[in-house]
């Protein structure tokens, strides 16, 4: 939905810092800063039919296991070994950054741990202050799009069981979308399972396509 998204102005945010010290950017950040008042972002957990992974249907073992052994067929190991892969945003030693593949919406980033990790309860100490950190960073970037309110948090781990968060912008636009209201009140799964089906096109849309040189330079 191209009507969501003009040319997009990227906030200034600190430095991502990791074990090894400071990350300084390169080049030149924008500085036409979004400046409207933003709400604090809106969290939810629960559980997501597989047709809602229209973008980003992994493929799994089944007999993956929780101590962190690197499983071949896990679809989000595979992207982070492939060192090629368009869609990366940021990689560390220990952590990712990629945009959601297959949905037309520019901001739509996914945190995930560099290890195979079904969920958080087994992260590492320094893995899990790394991603803390790129959350925070990821979530003031995201809202400084135009016209992006909040940006839902989100975890499964159902159709692809390599833990992975969700930052799913929600714009002002996407509370016009049948059933996205309650009583008067933003849905947000309603919300989040409407225009992910609404928004799915290629694997990778041209406005996302743009968008993503922008973000590396963000997070160099």
């Amino acid at each position: 939905m191209r009507e969501f998204w003009e040319k997009a102005s990227l906030p200034e945010v600190e430095p991502l810092r990791t074990e090894s010290g400071s990350l300084p950017p390169k080049g030149e950040r924008p500085k036409d800063l979004h400046q409207s008042r933003k709400e604090p972002s809106v969290f939810f957990h629960g559980v997501i039919h597989d047709h809602l992974f229209s973008g980003d249907r992994g493929h799994f073992d089944k007999t993956l296991k929780r101590d962190g052994t690197m499983i071949s067929s896990c679809s989000l190991c595979d992207r982070f070994a492939d060192a090629s892969n368009p869609l990366i945003v940021f990689k560390s030693q220990k952590v990712a950054l990629y945009h959601m593949p297959g949905i037309d919406l520019p901001g739509y980033l996914v945190i995930s741990p560099f290890r195979h990790v079904e969920d958080a309860g087994v992260l590492e100490d320094s893995e899990r202050e790394e991603m803390a950190r790129l959350q925070s960073r990821a979530v003031q970037t995201i809202l400084g799009l135009p016209g992006v309110r909040k940006v839902y948090i989100l975890s499964f781990g159902e159709a692809v069981p390599h833990l992975h968060l969700h930052l799913f912008p929600r714009t002002d636009a996407m509370l016009a979308g049948p059933g996205c209201l309650s009583d008067g009140i933003p849905d947000g799964p309603k919300i989040f399972d409407f225009w992910r089906k609404r928004l799915a096109g290629p694997d990778i849309p041209d406005t996302v396509q743009s968008l993503i040189p922008r973000l590396r330079e963000i997070f160099r």
